[in-house]
């Protein structure tokens, strides 16, 4: 019978084993810390915040700001989004999220999501509101196709110009939409617009740096009282939403807080209880 030589193969040694081990344990480590980290990102809560109203350029230091207050109190972030469809697809997929929005753009969204619900609404000086004002350098507007430059979106556009001139009259507005109120003014004083729709607040400030423009400016027309920032939820209070509210409130507590309270436009929160009506005015 003919000898069949097998190879030799060598039984791997105690050294071999350990050195394999040591070579999968980084390996592992990482898998481990990405799990974790993972679950840590799947358990935080994110507080996301859009404003079609105000410029995208502060948002970095307006999170700074925020997470650096909210990582005191608990398992939060604070997240500024720029686009409006980025904003309202993270609305319908996150459902343990907060969302800081302007109380118009939330009747907006309500009204395609009825499980949208107002849970803090922003205060200013003790005001939950403010009013916008139509200004133009004319006595009217022109009678054919006028220009009205706003900070905000077209449908919330036209929603107050039909409150200040009437439906028919504002049908043959034409929208010039910028990204801030003092945009607007400035569109105005350059001959871009025939009219600037614009926050009381805004036209003060650019009276104080434009005196002898502002003098020629005549008001046409003047918006119902107009909610603020709201903080918004789609599901039921649970354990971490209600902290994470808390978080919000106590914010004029501490310096931070105010900080960042500020440069949202705001001093306080308070519990939202007053019926907001469609296009965001408060019940009076």
């Amino acid at each position: 019978m003919p000898i069949v030589k097998k190879d030799y193969m060598p039984k791997p040694s105690f050294t071999s084993y350990l050195r394999s081990a040591c070579l999968a344990l980084p390996c592992l480590i990482c898998l481990a810390l990405a799990l974790t980290g993972l679950a840590h990102a799947e358990s935080r809560l994110t507080i996301y915040f859009h404003n079609p109203e105000v410029s995208t350029v502060r948002n970095e230091v307006l999170k700074t700001v925020m997470d650096r207050y909210l990582v005191e109190k608990g398992d939060f972030s604070f997240q500024p989004v720029a686009l409006a469809g980025t904003f309202e697809s993270l609305l319908t997929t996150q459902e343990s999220a907060l969302f800081i929005l302007p109380s118009w753009y939330f009747e907006q969204l309500r009204e395609r999501d009825p499980s949208l619900k107002a849970r803090l609404l922003g205060m200013k000086q003790r005001r939950s509101s403010y009013h916008k004002v139509l200004v133009s350098a004319e006595a009217q507007l022109p009678e054919t196709h006028p220009i009205v430059a706003i900070a905000g979106t077209e449908e919330h556009g036209q929603r107050l110009l039909q409150s200040m001139l009437g439906k028919t009259n504002a049908q043959g507005v034409q929208l010039l939409i910028v990204p801030k109120d003092i945009d607007a003014l400035m569109s105005l004083q350059f001959g871009l617009a025939d009219a600037a729709l614009t926050r009381e607040s805004s036209l003060r400030t650019y009276a104080a740096l434009n005196q002898d423009t502002h003098k020629v400016f005549k008001e046409l027309g003047r918006s119902p009282p107009i909610q603020g920032l709201l903080v918004a939820a789609r599901l039921d209070e649970n354990p971490q939403l209600r902290a994470a509210l808390g978080a919000l409130q106590g914010m004029p507590d501490s310096e931070d807080g105010r900080f960042g309270l500020n440069m949202l436009g705001l001093d306080d929160w308070e519990q939202q209880g007053t019926q907001i009506h469609q296009g965001g005015h408060a019940e009076q």
